[in-house]
């Protein structure tokens, strides 16, 4: 990690397509950025269990060697196959002390790259992927609600609490009666991700 940020993390078929025609055949191949941890195929990088999407195993793997009964012997990293003339751009589980080279990159996400959601890395770039109610190329911009429809009752009171900002998704409003009044409302107001109330004030 002295120049990478981590191993490449993949996260499509476009990438793995690209990783195949863009580096140079090695007899070893290519470690990537997946082990085995708690006997799931995990991006070290990431901490993310392997989606089915950016699955690309070669025919009968991952296979663990077959040698599952050996100690010390399980097959619990993964090499990538460039420029082979089988399966290019395949990936078969290897013994983790095997000697390759490492694909590595260097991180496009910041610590302020997203305001409201996740950073995931891609081909030279990254995305944002937006929590629910947010959006924009950032995720900077957050859905709101009408504050007009969040009315005092009569003989009552309400107390909001603003999550991202006033009215905004997730707020909540919970409203209250002097005594011997009862609310007209099942429970609180909250602001969804549509930028609609769940309940119309009492």
């Amino acid at each position: 990690k002295t120049h990478y940020t981590d191993m490449v993390a993949i996260q499509n078929q476009e990438e793995i397509a690209h990783l195949s025609s863009w580096l140079p055949k090695q007899s070893t191949h290519y470690w990537i950025g997946i082990r085995k941890i708690n006997n799931v195929w995990t991006w070290v990088g990431t901490n993310k269990p392997l989606t089915a999407e950016a699955t690309n195993w070669a025919k009968d793997e991952p296979n663990n060697g077959k040698k599952k009964a050996i100690v010390g012997k399980s097959e619990d990293c993964v090499e990538m196959y460039i420029k082979r003339e089988t399966e290019a751009g395949k990936w078969n589980d290897e013994r983790c002390k095997n000697l390759k080279t490492a694909l590595c990159f260097s991180a496009a996400c910041k610590h302020d790259s997203c305001l409201f959601g996740e950073c995931v890395e891609t081909i030279n770039s990254h995305r944002c992927e937006c929590t629910p109610g947010c959006y924009g190329d950032r995720c900077e911009h957050v859905v709101k609600c009408n504050k007009d429809e969040v009315t005092t009752p009569h003989e009552g009171g309400v107390d909001c609490t603003h999550v991202y900002g006033d009215f905004a998704y997730n707020t909540s409003c919970r409203y209250s009666c002097e005594e011997g009044y009862q609310l007209s409302t099942p429970g609180p107001q909250r602001c969804s991700e549509t930028g609609n109330w769940t309940e119309t004030s009492p």
